[in-house]
């Protein structure tokens, strides 16, 4: 219906003439203002009930919406509380209530004359129903309910309303049950399931994860541009991968069931030879360090990838651009979640760095969800939005905003949350914890239809299409059909939710793919799937009709290991892959399946490990912290985890949410998780990570003349960072001048060698110096029984300004080592050469321009006998450069001049240098410049460092 207004204050007559089946035009010539009354669905549609309807409903449209408010404390200027019937409800996250509590309010003022109605009414949507105080439900009127997308709406009279939302916990991350169980892996015999994760991890960053087809992807040491996509958009789905690696690897340090040596050896006779916990604690100091360097470059613009502001259109993007992330605006919480996550978790073993890119991080929090109204540069909410309880993907939603993935929307909540707690910044907090669980709830009400009846009895469809009848929030008959077998299917899950439609499908994929994007990242922070285990498990049996598996073993979606995830989050039932609990979800993971590199078979392994010890969510249990989870088991135990960040230990009661009554305590130390189950009570803290006493950096070096160029190794990190302040964007791409202080520039070489001799010297003399040479020393007893030099060295032959790789870069770079075991001697006992070819891209931190020895499987004499009879000594038999077995990849051990000697059990005082320069071939257009990064603080994540096998430091020579 419509209500015209005339410029003389008058209402003209109604009227509606037919224009074509199913519309209306409406006419009124002096009319200046318009009022459209949306009649109720649930009204006969006959002129006694419709003018009943009307006369109703009629003396409010008198009214406009001049502005809406959230009051959730800390949003700035909310109301604190609200008086509800004499009942003071405060507003905010209140952990020792367990909830949330907000109001929506709308401001409103006349705009017609007459208008008698003192306050609006408006449309609850179910999620507001649901959680509506009750002291305010008197006020929804039951007469009426209009039709929609997200389900029936209630007519609710009154101009704001009060949410409760309960909070039932969160986790960052897992507690360390498994690491310290005596928990069997049921599919092999003698074998632990901590052995099991520690051997499935150690074959991913050492060896190779499992790809189906023959099909090698190497090592995440060697080709981390497969297990991270590098070079990609800011949808950086593989720092889940390092997020949730490193806790592992870390806990595998700690573990004291994770007993005796790794003697694994390649196809090269190359062995880690080392305690199994010592080899975890290796995992977890490169994989802080990758992550560190992946994330970090996004803040550097001397990278291909890089972060920028648009004042215009107030916004935060990354380059290169994806998913419409920056023509649309599309997904930027979807996108800087991981990255939020990502600052939490290195911000758990290094605070400083935590702190200082803590700016940078800020931007992409205000991006998504800024808070302060009166912050200018970025909108407020600009994703999330407070009435519809949920966040919207589609950036500029020009028809229509819609969504996809609940759960990497709620990851950006858990990210803000994890920051709030671990920087003790309760705003953050109390932000996340309310986008966290609100948009959880409008997750089961508009995604999952939690509140449907899952019946035996397929619903006959209504004569009228107008007559909607709905089970839960969706038609009934789109809950329940005669599938294609004739048997009665159900749709218990949505993969989009448009603002004009729900559809079952997603943007990329089939109908497996419909599940998997509720269910990423693979992370203890999606625990709340398993709230509701009836739905949950109603959901899995029509997954397996959907996909065409139900009595089909032989089925394999693209996304198996988190079909795994999901069966283990459910109790033991059924039997064989199709089953539900531990055993099923092992035998998913052991079957070949599709590689994902954001779903790895060790984070697979150990949720589902971890979940059985768990159990399921128990959701009748509440605890005075923000981070926990209370778990039960099919048999009835309980199992309670709380973590606690912050620098005070703490005292945790969980206590049942109706009875209020303690059930069970936990004293949690400092930045600890502590967990309980079955009366054994187990505690886990991060590592706190220390440089080795060994590491000695590359410092800035001389020149560019004369060459060579030469600098020191010392154990003192360096200390340059770039200026503080705004600069303008360099005019061209070969200004790298702001940076140039923290870089040594090797030249290109002018002569005709091999990789093996130093430019310009004795053996390559046709050549300029063309190489830079850094001098350091080192003593002590040797590390190991199969020692080797660690390393990291970072050049970028691409470096310039801004987000484009160089695809002319096709050089090789090498580092060539020299031991002398006595500092006073002048011939080297030992030369070890590493060399590999360049990386296109314009990045320190990727592939061949990282140079580590992780990229090397065994040693290489360069004389051997035989053939020559007369080689000098050298033994390459044996290394601990463990990885794949390529023949290609090996340390080249120069013996053509002396014999290459093995590294003595202790070192007095002995000297190191390291050299490094480019192509030192015939082929000339190929050379290029090689940039190493020197003298920068290890917070620029790009501080070369070299590692002699020895434990005692630097000596004075």
């Amino acid at each position: 219906m419509a209500r015209a207004e005339t410029g003389t204050g008058k209402f003209s007559g109604m009227g509606w003439r037919s224009d074509g089946p199913g519309r209306s035009m409406f006419r009124n010539s002096t009319a200046t203002k318009v009022v459209v009354l949306a009649m109720p669905h649930n009204v006969r549609f006959d002129t006694p009930s419709l003018e009943r309807a009307a006369s109703s409903l009629m003396p409010f449209a008198c009214r406009k919406i001049v502005g809406t408010q959230i009051d959730y404390p800390p949003i700035p200027g909310s109301q604190t509380s609200v008086n509800i019937n004499g009942e003071t409800v405060t507003l905010g996250y209140s952990p020792t209530d367990h909830r949330v509590a907000l109001q929506l309010r709308l401001d409103t003022q006349p705009f017609l004359p007459n208008c008698t109605a003192s306050d609006p009414i408006q449309l609850l949507f179910p999620h507001h129903f649901k959680s509506l105080h009750p002291g305010q439900r008197p006020l929804v009127d039951g007469r009426y309910t209009w039709n929609s997308i997200m389900g029936p709406l209630r007519l609710y009279k009154a101009g704001a309303f009060v949410q409760l939302i309960d909070t039932d916990g969160f986790l960052p991350f897992f507690p360390d049950q498994v690491v310290d169980s005596n928990l069997q892996n049921p599919l092999q015999a003698r074998q632990s399931a901590v052995e099991d994760i520690y051997e499935t991890m150690r074959n991913w960053f050492f060896l190779e994860e499992f790809q189906t087809g023959g099909n090698h992807i190497d090592s995440f040491l060697r080709n981390i541009g497969t297990y991270d996509n590098q070079q990609f958009n800011t949808y950086e789905q593989g720092l889940s991968t390092l997020i949730e690696s490193l806790m592992i690897a870390d806990q595998l340090a700690h573990s004291t069931k994770l007993t005796g040596n790794d003697t694994s050896t390649n196809s090269l006779h190359a062995c880690l030879c080392k305690p199994k916990t010592q080899v975890a604690a290796e995992m977890r100091d490169y994989i802080l360090q990758a992550l560190k360097e992946l994330v970090g470059q996004w803040a550097d613009v001397y990278t291909a990838q890089f972060i920028q502001y648009n004042p215009t259109f107030k916004t935060t993007y990354g380059f290169p651009a994806g998913y419409g992330s920056v023509q649309n605006l599309n997904d930027h919480h979807f996108h800087y979640g991981y990255f939020l996550r990502a600052a939490a978790a290195i911000g758990r073993y290094d605070r400083p760095w935590l702190d200082g890119y803590l700016p940078f991080f800020d931007e992409l929090r205000k991006d998504v969800a800024n808070y302060d109204r009166s912050n200018t540069d970025y909108p407020f909410l600009r994703n999330f939005s407070p009435f519809y309880g949920h966040n919207w993907a589609n950036g500029t939603s020009q028809n229509g905003a819609d969504q996809e993935s609940t759960s990497e929307a709620i990851n950006f909540s858990v990210g803000l949350m994890e920051l709030g707690l671990i920087l003790g910044n309760n705003e953050w907090r109390d932000m996340g914890m309310y986008m966290y669980e609100q948009e959880i709830l409008a997750s089961e009400q508009y995604w999952f239809n939690q509140d449907a009846t899952l019946g035996n009895v397929v619903p006959r469809p209504p004569t009228d299409p107008n007559d909607v009848r709905y089970n839960g929030n969706w038609p009934e008959e789109f809950v329940t059909y005669r599938g294609p077998d004739g048997g009665v299917w159900h749709t218990t899950l949505a993969g989009i939710l448009d603002q004009r439609f729900v559809k079952r499908e997603t943007f990329f994929g089939g109908i497996d793919a419909t599940y998997f994007i509720h269910l990423i990242p693979m992370s203890a922070n999606t625990l709340y799937v398993g709230r509701n285990q009836d739905w949950l498990q109603a959901t899995w049996k029509q997954y397996l009709l959907d996909a065409g598996a139900q009595g089909n073993p032989d089925f394999k979606s693209d996304f198996e290991v988190f079909m795994a995830a999901w069966q283990a989050r459910m109790p033991t039932s059924g039997s064989g892959i199709n089953g539900t609990g531990l055993n099923a979800a092992l035998t998913r993971i052991a079957r070949e399946h599709t590689f994902k590199f954001f779903g790895t078979n060790s984070m697979a392994k150990y949720w589902a490990y971890t979940n059985s010890l768990l159990g399921q969510v128990d959701t009748s249990i509440v605890a005075d912290t923000p981070a926990y989870g209370a778990f039960k088991d099919a048999g009835g135990g309980s199992s309670f985890v709380a973590y606690n960040p912050t620098d005070q230990a703490t005292t945790v009661n969980f206590k049942n949410r109706v009875t209020n009554t303690v059930v069970a305590t936990l004293s949690v130390p400092a930045q600890s998780i502590t967990s309980k189950s079955s009366g054994r009570t187990s505690t886990f803290k991060p590592s706190q990570i220390t440089t080795p006493g060994g590491r000695l950096y590359l410092g800035p070096t001389t020149g560019p003349t004369p060459l060579p160029m030469t600098g020191q190794l010392t154990h003192a990190a360096g200390t340059w960072l770039p200026p503080n302040g705004t600069f303008p964007f360099p005019r061209l791409s070969t200004d790298i001048s702001r940076i140039t202080p923290s870089l040594s520039i090797v030249p290109v070489a002018t002569g005709d060698c091999s990789n093996i001799d130093l430019p310009g010297e004795e053996h390559c003399a046709n050549s300029n110096k063309a190489y830079a040479e850094w001098t350091g020393t080192f003593k002590g007893t040797l590390v190991g029984s199969k020692p080797f030099t660690q390393m990291i060295v970072y050049t970028d032959p691409a470096l310039h300004v801004g987000w484009q790789q160089d695809p002319n870069i096709r050089a090789n770079t090498t580092v060539r080592v020299e031991y002398y075991f006595n500092s006073t001697n002048t011939t080297p006992d030992r030369i070890e050469v590493y060399t590999r070819p360049s990386f296109f891209g314009n990045t320190f931190v990727m592939l061949g321009n990282k140079i580590t020895p992780y990229y090397f499987g065994a040693y290489n004499c360069v004389d051997k006998n035989p053939p020559n009879p007369n080689a000098k000594p050298c033994d390459d038999s044996t290394s601990g450069l463990y990885g794949l077995g390529d023949p290609g990849l090996k340390v080249t051990l120069d013996n053509r001049f002396a014999a290459t000697a093995a590294f003595p059990p202790s070192v007095t005082c002995g000297k190191i240098k390291v050299q490094v320069y480019g192509q030192t071939g015939p082929d000339q257009p190929i050379k290029v410049p090689v940039p190493v990064s020197v003298g920068t603080s290890p917070l620029l994540d790009r501080a070369s460092w070299v590692q002699p096998p020895y434990d005692g430091g630097e000596c004075a020579p």
